[in-house]
């Protein structure tokens, strides 16, 4: 055989043996390759997870500050509605209480305190009209219904200026009216 032929023989040779080489590389960088992406996939997924238990747990604490919250919020409504209660019962009484001694001071003078004495019914029943605003707003506060509360408070605030008005205008002056009026009767 002649040189050439041998070359070609010999090149014929070794690229049968790559041509059978080649592939199996390719295969065996083929499921390396495949390793590593599923091994990447698994490490992503197992991040995910972890992400979703921790977001989980933060959801949960919050869900458990949220309830603290409300039960803090709820015990303050109950102590300032126990509070309000107090104060409307202490003004009430010690207004009326005012009133009444003032009524006797008069009578015990001999004035005529009938207009008093309606005024002061009149007092009384707008003090039940705080009363009742007072306690259908601590009814809204525990409904929980924002608009309901706001509705309530601006109820409660005019009732509450309402007594006041009737207070300053009508019964304050009505009583300094019958006191001047006995003070004139007891110096003549």
């Amino acid at each position: 055989m002649k040189l050439n032929q041998k070359i070609i023989l010999t090149m014929i040779g070794i690229l049968a043996t790559t041509s059978f080489v080649i592939p199996v590389l390719a295969d065996e960088e083929a499921s390396i390759t495949t390793n590593n992406f599923q091994a990447e996939r698994q490490a992503r997924k197992e991040a995910l997870n972890d992400k979703k238990d921790e977001m989980e747990m933060k959801r949960t604490e919050t869900k458990a500050r949220i309830e603290e919250k409300k039960g803090e919020m709820q015990q303050k409504r109950t102590e300032l509605k126990e509070k309000r209660q107090e104060r409307f019962q202490r003004i009430s009484t010690g207004i009326t209480t005012k009133i009444e001694n003032v009524i006797s001071r008069l009578e015990d003078s001999q004035i005529n305190t009938t207009t008093i004495k309606t005024y002061l019914d009149e007092l009384e029943a707008r003090n039940a009209l705080v009363e009742k605003a007072a306690s259908s707003l601590d009814t809204a506060y525990d409904s929980a219904d924002k608009e309901l509360i706001k509705e309530e408070q601006v109820n409660l605030k005019v009732v509450v200026k309402n007594l006041r008005d009737y207070y300053q205008t009508t019964l304050r002056p009505a009583i300094k009216e019958a006191i001047l009026k006995a003070r004139s009767e007891l110096t003549n």
